[in-house]
Formats: C-alpha cells, sequence, structure tokens
C-alpha cells in the first residue's frame, strides 16, 4: 500500500485533545504529572476539560441504566 496514500486517507490522533475520555481519567492523568502541562498544549486540556465534564452526566447516567443488564448478561 503507498504510504502517501495511507497518510492522506488517516487521521491525525496526535493533535487529538482527549475528549473522549472521562473526567475522572483525565483528572488521574493530571494528578500522576503533578498538573504540570506546556502552556502550548493550555486549550487543549481547557477543551479536553470542557467536554469531559459535559460529558460525565450522560456516563454516569448509562452506568446506572446499564451495569447491572450488563453485569447479568450471561456469555456462552
Amino acid at each position: 500500500m503507498d504510504f502517501e496514500k495511507l497518510k492522506e486517507n488517516s487521521i491525525l490522533v496526535t493533535k487529538t485533545p482527549l475528549p473522549g475520555y472521562n473526567l475522572t481519567n483525565i483528572l488521574v492523568i493530571l494528578a500522576q504529572n503533578k498538573f504540570r502541562f506546556s502552556l502550548r498544549y493550555f486549550n487543549r486540556m481547557v477543551y479536553t476539560l470542557f467536554l469531559s465534564s459535559i460529558i460525565a452526566p450522560f456516563r454516569i447516567r448509562e452506568r446506572i441504566k446499564y451495569d447491572k443488564k450488563i453485569n447479568n448478561t450471561e456469555v456462552k
């Protein structure tokens, strides 16, 4: 496969600001890094925290609604 063609059709994930991470994971990552990050990435960090904060209530609702069903599902 042609590398240049693959590159054109690929999504550059190195610039993704972790929008799918939940708030707990992001805070743990920040705590492990002693809440230090380069000012160069400040906008990404704000964006990531903003998105994960918006998603948090939906994740909680989903867990409450489906965790019991998932845990009671028998895998054959």
